[in-house]
């Protein structure tokens, strides 16, 4: 399942990396359904912890049959964990909190990159999906509509593969069995145009991701509400201008002017 994984990635590193860095990191498989058969290339599985959970990487979903489903990245304020955890939860048994895929994802593995050099993570895993071609990824495959139902815009910044419906996480690793929800059919926040934008704030009448909340709040000033309910800028017509009044109708200044 790893093997082209593993070709690729040592490609990237001698290609495109310079001398000298940490290497990647590549985790071995975890299972997210343990009472489906396993294959002894097994390492780890639900609910462990993830591999590489408090890292910034790459994670790749796998399908029962070991399709490569879906690759994203864990970069600025994410981590791994917090990634994988908008996809799976559940204390005893995963649940999908996702749920269109081109076929159920039964495997994980990561790719952590250095301790401080999160920015490789958005390089990789364009490359990987470039080169891997994830069938539920929507960067390279023309007209495809990613995972979660919702077409996407791409961003002219760090992202191009969008991450719709799944919103982002603060959490080091949310872990199984957390309160998590996915946001299918909004739109993508304009402050960092990664992530759907699940939070409406009507103080600044601006829709955010979570990630990007931490960055925009004002303590005691901003009020959110759920972004899909968000009420639309109410827009105050212009007063129209008032008729000129006939002479001799214009009210005296005071009892002096009568």
């Amino acid at each position: 399942m790893l093997t082209q994984v593993k070709r690729w990635l040592d490609s990237f590193e001698e290609n495109y990396r310079r001398p000298g860095l940490p290497p990647l990191e590549l985790s071995g498989i975890y299972a997210l359904f343990p009472e489906d058969a396993l294959g002894d290339f097994v390492e780890s599985r639900w609910n462990e912890p993830y591999p590489y959970a408090d890292r910034k990487g790459i994670y790749l979903i796998f399908g029962k049959s070991g399709m490569l489903l879906y690759v994203g990245k864990a970069s600025m304020g994410a981590t791994l964990g917090g990634r994988l955890g908008t996809y799976f939860a559940g204390k005893k048994e995963c649940r999908l909190l996702v749920t269109e895929w081109t076929e159920r994802p039964a495997y994980i593995a990561t790719i952590a990159v250095p301790q401080g050099m999160g920015f490789e993570a958005p390089a990789l895993e364009e490359y990987l999906i470039k080169t891997l071609k994830p069938c539920d990824n929507n960067l390279g495959i023309s007209g495809r509509v990613p995972v979660g139902g919702v077409m996407t815009l791409e961003s002219a910044g760090e992202e191009v593969e969008t991450e719709t419906g799944k919103p982002a996480s603060l959490s080091a690793d949310l872990g199984p069995g957390v309160y998590t929800y996915s946001a299918p059919g909004m739109p993508m926040c304009p402050k960092c145009e990664q992530r759907p934008a699940i939070f409406y704030c009507s103080t600044h009448q601006s829709a955010v991701c979570l990630e990007c909340v931490a960055k925009h709040d004002e303590r005691g000033k901003c009020v959110y509400v759920p972004a899909y309910r968000a009420p639309k800028p109410v827009e105050i017509p212009a007063a129209a201008p008032s008729a000129p009044k006939p002479p001799g109708t214009a009210k005296p200044r005071s009892i002096f002017d009568i």
